[in-house]
């Protein structure tokens, strides 16, 4: 009974993040905390292992919003602002083209959220793999980590349920995007100038500074599209929790 408070917990707050639209300029900081809410939960859930693959103890790892000085130039000045360059940046936007073009082609949609994850203890040689978020089904993600200059991508595998990255070193603000396949239930977000996302073919338009543009960008407003999924998984993870319980009496 206790996983299965968990896990309806979980499967809530991930709904709960992940049906919020995203917000206008003004509010900052309400994707960031949202967003932490769901992945300090699947962190707990999901656990650290070490990058064996071995259960890691005595190491504390939180997720948390954006602090107020983390931005700047470089990062961004604004919550908006550090989104749009993680998005553009050379790693980010190479990975976000590889699923594009590779997996989901021009109907891909995506939403990307960055977030502070810190640990507290000594992380294990090699490094540490954190859970992030749930798995959905069909989705792609891409992970990523801010070295304090750029952003890099992190590797990433899915296990238990839920999508675990290598964080080699240590923790910073950290980028985290969920892609899936477009369709009528789940439309793709358009760019600013309702302009498609480039086919596998074509290259990304350069937008200054030796950055490029991403594959799609959400419009002000529009709900994400993988809270009705995140909902599916936490009925279903409830069904199966009942039917255990009920088992083992």
């Amino acid at each position: 009974m206790k996983r299965f408070s968990k896990m309806l917990a979980l499967g809530m707050a991930a709904a709960m993040m992940l049906g919020m639209t995203v917000n206008a300029a003004g509010s900052p900081d309400t994707e960031s905390v949202d967003a932490a809410i769901v992945v300090d939960a699947a962190i707990k859930e999901g656990g650290i292992q070490d990058s064996e693959g071995n259960v890691v103890t005595g190491v504390d790892v939180t997720a948390e919003a954006l602090p107020t000085d983390a931005y700047d130039d470089v990062f961004g000045n604004s919550y908006e602002e550090a989104i749009a360059k993680a998005d553009a940046s050379e790693a980010i936007n190479n990975a976000l083209q590889d699923v594009t073009n590779n997996k989901f082609g021009a109907d891909t949609s995506y939403y990307s959220w960055i977030i502070e994850v810190s640990a507290t203890g000594t992380m294990p040689t090699g490094g540490m793999y954190v859970s992030l978020v749930p798995v959905t089904d069909g989705a792609e993600y891409v992970v990523g980590h801010w070295n304090g200059t750029a952003w890099e991508v992190l590797q990433t595998k899915t296990e238990n349920g839920y999508v675990y990255a290598l964080f080699p070193e240590g923790f910073s603000p950290v980028y985290l995007a969920v892609l899936t396949l477009a369709n009528d239930d789940n439309p793709a977000p358009s760019n600013p100038d309702d302009s498609t996302p480039p086919a596998s073919n074509d290259s990304p338009a350069d937008n200054g500074g030796g950055n490029t543009t991403t594959p799609v960008s959400p419009k002000t407003g529009e709900t994400m599209p993988v809270a009705g999924i995140l909902a599916v998984i936490c009925l279903a993870g409830a069904a199966v929790c009942a039917k255990k319980v009920r088992y083992n009496g």
